[in-house]
């Protein structure tokens, strides 16, 4: 059974699976918005940041970073083309965009793929509103093949109360509507002939035959010398590439990510392009809502995502532990490498204690328990102390937590000059006492109330 959760850039990932072994890929890259994004996750616990910009430097001579499709489209490519090798011959491919690059996706995949047709999903009824033009409301999902045989179970909308009141006839089977079973129009054809079945003269649309089963079931109706037929509702009203039913209005799904798509949209997809058992693909997986579907649905998944944050974010909605993670940094090295808040996130985390919603504005960024912790991705001198020492203050506190990845000789010397003269302890730590476990003593100190906010 696979169930896997791939930390790291998703191009070496995918390099290293074999080829043609997966039933269905969804992706939902980013959408080339040219923004920064910060997030609170939903229980205000911790802070991810990640952007969706594509730029060139100095573009036309301009002496300014330009958005730059080309570079978007280069990062791309690659990775659609390791999607496309490791999709079985049957398989499928959903590509999630909206118009910020929907026309130059569409054209990349449409070299690669065997397009099938884009899904026009109305994801609400009004967007941001614009002054100059039109609301944009829909995301379009494209959907691909590998090759002319694939899997596709049929999906049905149920029907609507007044379609349901069009079936006004019942009997013991439930309800019907009666359909003529004369031919007329295109159903004429000199194959047909004419001809009398229990007293009705006329050219059927049905044989003798299958007149005679719909008699012996009782789904043939008799009535001022026509035949008609009992039809009654299938599943449903067979379901089109335009999607309106579906929105993330769930409040109880949310967990802050501004790209989360619904859980319903997804049960959707999967259902139609997969089978139990069949192996499903998210390489952005994000917040992971494909993942949490796949699973419901009893299908094997992978999950891909650069971020450990979403990553660690993911298990827990899975229900799963941390240290199934695949890829999540271990060495100071790989650790120092990540960015922003991914670093502030991991380090606290790893430490013990959980992140905080002011960030470096409030010169705390995350607590152990009710101790203050400041995290710095630099060697940290006496002018970082300082503000966080106000900070520490501000909050009435006199201890506090703080991480760099060196500290300088100054800063020890006014942290033992705080404790001597102020009673301030600072309790400090750098990257690689981390990893090795130094802290430990720390943690313990501080376990009363810190059950509440670990993951």
């Amino acid at each position: 059974m696979i169930e896997r959760i791939i930390c790291g850039d998703n191009l070496e990932i995918l390099k290293t699976f074999e080829d043609e072994f997966v039933d269905l890929i969804y992706i939902d890259p980013p959408f080339f918005t040219n923004k920064n994004y910060e997030v609170i996750w939903g229980d205000g616990a911790e802070i991810r940041q990640f952007g969706d910009r594509w730029i060139t430097e100095n573009k036309n001579g301009s002496g300014r970073a330009r958005k730059d499709i080309n570079v978007y489209l280069e990062w791309m490519e690659p990775r659609i083309k390791e999607l496309y090798r490791v999709l079985k011959k049957t398989g499928s491919f959903y590509l999630h965009c909206d118009w910020h690059a929907d026309a130059y996706l569409r054209i990349l995949c449409d070299k690669i793929f065997n397009y099938k047709t884009t899904i026009i999903w109305l994801k609400a009824s009004g967007g941001k509103h614009s002054t100059i033009g039109y609301d944009s409301v829909y995301d379009s999902i494209h959907f691909y093949t590998k090759s002319n045989k694939f899997i596709f179970n049929i999906q049905f909308l149920p029907y609507t109360k007044n379609q349901i009141r069009n079936f006004k006839y019942i009997d013991e089977k439930g309800i019907y509507k009666k359909r003529s079973l004369k031919a007329g129009g295109t159903q004429v054809s000199k194959n047909r002939r004419i001809f009398t079945y229990k007293g009705c003269t006329g050219m059927w649309v049905n044989s003798e035959e299958t007149l005679e089963k719909l008699d012996k079931n009782g789904d043939l109706i008799i009535e001022n010398n026509c035949l008609y037929r009992k039809q009654r509702p299938k599943e449903g009203i067979k379901l089109t590439n335009l999607w309106t039913d579906i929105s993330m209005s769930s409040s109880n799904e949310r967990i802050g990510y501004p790209t989360q798509k619904p859980e319903a949209l997804l049960e959707r997809i999967i259902r139609a392009s997969s089978n139990e058992g069949d192996v499903v693909l998210d390489a952005f997986c994000g917040c992971g809502t494909t993942l949490a579907v796949a699973k419901k649905l009893k299908r094997q998944w992978i999950g891909i995502d650069v971020s450990p944050t979403a990553c660690r974010l993911v298990a827990g909605r899975l229900k799963m532990r941390f240290d199934v993670i695949e890829g999540l940094p271990i060495t100071p090295e790989e650790i120092t490498q990540l960015d922003g808040y991914e670093f502030q996130n991991f380090i606290i985390r790893e430490f013990g204690g959980f992140s905080g919603n002011r960030g470096a504005d409030g010169g705390i960024d995350g607590k152990l328990g009710e101790c203050p912790i400041q995290v710095k991705k630099f060697k940290a001198g006496r002018v970082h102390l300082d503000a966080f020492c106000g900070a520490l203050l501000r909050e009435g506190q006199k201890e506090g937590i703080f991480i760099a990845t060196e500290f300088s000789s100054d800063f020890k010397s006014e942290v033992a000059r705080l404790k001597r003269e102020n009673d301030i302890t600072i309790h400090y730590f750098d990257v690689n006492d981390i990893v090795e476990k130094k802290h430990h003593s720390i943690i313990n100190k501080f376990s009363k109330g810190f059950d509440k906010y670990k993951k």
